[in-house]
């Protein structure tokens, strides 16, 4: 996760079926969020995610 053009956040592996990776980062301040599917190795050339549902909640 990028906010800003500047990585607030990164995940583990996360393999296809595996349940939603919840993500809590302070957004105060930022204008831009960018959600990013990166490689795992060299050798992935397809890189799927489902940002479908993502939800973001300010408190």
């Amino acid at each position: 996760m990028y906010a800003d053009g500047v990585r607030l956040w990164r995940s583990g592996l996360v393999k296809g079926g595996d349940p939603a990776v919840p993500v809590h980062v302070n957004l105060a301040g930022h204008r831009t969020v960018r959600l990013v599917v990166e490689p795992h190795s060299p050798f992935d050339d397809l890189m799927l995610a489902d940002w479908a549902e993502s939800k973001f909640r300010c408190s």
